[in-house]
């Protein structure tokens, strides 16, 4: 339901040039609720907590629950992106007082990440993923507050994502090789040990520069399917004097 109001959203905004704002509110703490008051009483603020944030949207806005203590807020025809600063802060309002459920005082926050499609050609799935990513990026703040999705953390979580299936099928392509590396004692010139280094030759970028990545366990794999044979000889050390 939330995913086609949001697709019909964005298509009346590219031809309107308004903008929609999508708002993922997310309580704080939630489990805290459960454990310490029982899950009957956490069911009663989800409830409450719908009842609240109904009363605090505008005309034609849409609120949804999607999964456990997660709601949606789909705003449309936004003149104004900074607009749904003043939603988002009712939002943030609607959590100032305790619930009051079967007699107990409840007092809770909540995190709220916000995303916008304007009149580029966003899709539902994006705008969503970024809603969430936005109010992931908020709770790692502390929560009790709203934010808009940063694009350069979510660029670097998508590449970080990428490199990992990368490398997964790298390891079915043979792509990966391990090299070993002298260490010799600074004091004495002799051979210490080896150093393991696993490069990796890229189909599209060549071969990656030295980085920290998600190789380990890559890396186990790959030199623990080497043949037993084919451990790499040592070389001689050589002295560092002279």
């Amino acid at each position: 339901m939330l995913i086609q109001r949001l697709e019909h959203a964005i298509l009346r905004c590219r031809r309107s040039g308004a903008s929609v704002a999508l708002l993922f509110a997310d309580l704080d703490k939630f489990k805290a609720v459960n454990d310490s008051f029982g899950h009957h009483i956490g069911d009663e603020l989800l409830v409450a907590v719908a009842g609240r944030l109904t009363g605090m949207l505008r005309p034609g806005d849409t609120l949804a629950r999607l999964s456990g203590d997660e709601f949606a807020v789909l705003c449309e025809d936004l003149d104004d992106p900074d607009q749904v600063d003043a939603v988002a802060a009712r939002i943030a309002h609607a959590f100032a007082s305790p619930f009051t459920l079967s007699g107990t005082a409840v007092l809770i926050t909540a995190s709220v990440g916000i995303a916008f499609a304007g009149k580029g050609e966003d899709v539902p799935e994006q705008v969503l993923q970024e809603a969430d990513t936005a109010m992931y990026q908020v709770k790692r703040m502390g929560g009790g507050r709203h934010g808009a999705v940063d694009l350069r953390e979510l660029q670097q979580a998508n590449h970080r994502l990428g490199l990992s299936r990368d490398l997964l099928e790298a390891l079915g392509r043979r792509e990966l090789r391990t090299e070993y590396q002298p260490v010799v004692g600074s004091t004495t010139g002799k051979l210490v040990g080896v150093e393991a280094l696993l490069r990796w030759a890229h189909p599209l970028q060549g071969h990656r520069p030295g980085h920290r990545g998600p190789f380990g366990r890559a890396g186990r794999a790959h030199r623990c399917h080497r043949p037993l044979g084919a451990a790499p000889s040592l070389y001689r050390p050589a002295s560092l004097e002279g």
